[in-house]
């Protein structure tokens, strides 16, 4: 009965805002490699899809629009606990992930949760296993597709910055959200932290031409990196997005998404989902360092 699995984003669940949109894309990761599983293991057919319709980044993303048979308001988490497992069928852990989803996916049924066979729901959870497979990569970037008017808006921004595609390597300084969101009450940072992050920088990026992105406005002016003055949000919890903020949010991400490499500081043990999950979308090397 069960057909497909559709992984939504927006901002608020039944029981809880939602994280950020790097945790989402990774979410998206992790499904797939979950619905693989299950179509291997147990002689399944279930696809995969992805529905960005009900956040308003949709104003900036091509979407299908959102289907008016499922009450969006009701969807809540997907609750399979996962791990990073070892593909092998005598592996413990790769037999208790099996068998959580197998006993998951029965329980939809029970519980009347398919809408013609498709399963709504919200994945943030991290991989089962370390591949990540091309066609994983195809079908996301396929979502993430910019509408006329805001790739028109991106272009704009590039040519304001002198940037072409390819020709730069992206700084991403991801601070807290305690010094970001929302930004009427956020804490402001020191200048012992403003010198920490430029020493960080010096010691982890090479030559070559750098532009700045990050969730802060007082590190963008403090640090002598090229940057824009994009006026961003958190696109799961914060209390004052905009169109405004989507949109250059957004254009952010688009523009991690065609740069030649990435590095990253964050305070977060994890790195910072943001530019990590753009990362692999889009096949770009990589490297995060911790700020303490």
């Amino acid at each position: 009965m069960l057909q497909k699995i559709v992984n939504v984003y927006q901002v608020q669940f039944i029981d809880f805002k939602a994280p950020g949109f790097g945790d989402y894309l990774r979410g998206c990761f992790t499904m797939m490699q979950i619905i693989d599983t299950l179509n291997e293991y147990c002689n399944t057919n279930v696809t995969f899809d992805m529905d960005l319709s009900n956040h308003p980044m949709s104003q900036v993303i091509v979407t299908e629009g959102r289907n008016p048979a499922v009450n969006y308001a009701a969807l809540g988490n997907f609750h399979i606990d996962v791990l990073e497992v070892k593909k092998e069928e005598s592996d413990i852990a790769f037999q208790h992930i099996l068998g959580q989803t197998v006993d998951y996916m029965n329980k939809l049924r029970e519980g009347q949760l398919l809408h013609n066979g498709t399963f709504y729901t919200f994945c943030c959870k991290f991989a089962i296993y370390k591949e990540f497979l091309p066609r994983h990569r195809e079908l996301v970037k396929s979502k993430l597709v910019p509408t006329e008017a805001m790739a028109s808006y991106i272009a704009g921004v590039k040519e304001s910055m002198g940037i072409r595609d390819g020709e730069y390597s992206v700084i991403h300084v991801r601070c807290g959200d305690d010094s970001s969101f929302p930004h009427s009450f956020a804490r402001q940072i020191d200048g012992k932290f403003i010198d920490k992050v430029k020493k960080l920088i010096a010691d982890n990026t090479g030559s070559g031409k750098h532009i700045l992105i990050t969730n802060n406005d007082t590190l963008r002016s403090a640090l002598n990196i090229p940057s824009w003055n994009p006026r961003i949000c958190h696109t799961g919890q914060d209390s004052k997005q905009s169109f405004e903020s989507i949109r250059d949010t957004m254009t952010d991400f688009f523009i991690m998404s065609a740069a030649r490499s990435i590095v990253a500081f964050s305070p977060y043990h994890h790195g910072t989902g943001f530019s990590m999950e753009c990362a692999k979308v889009y096949d770009i090397p990589y490297k995060v360092v911790k700020i303490v």
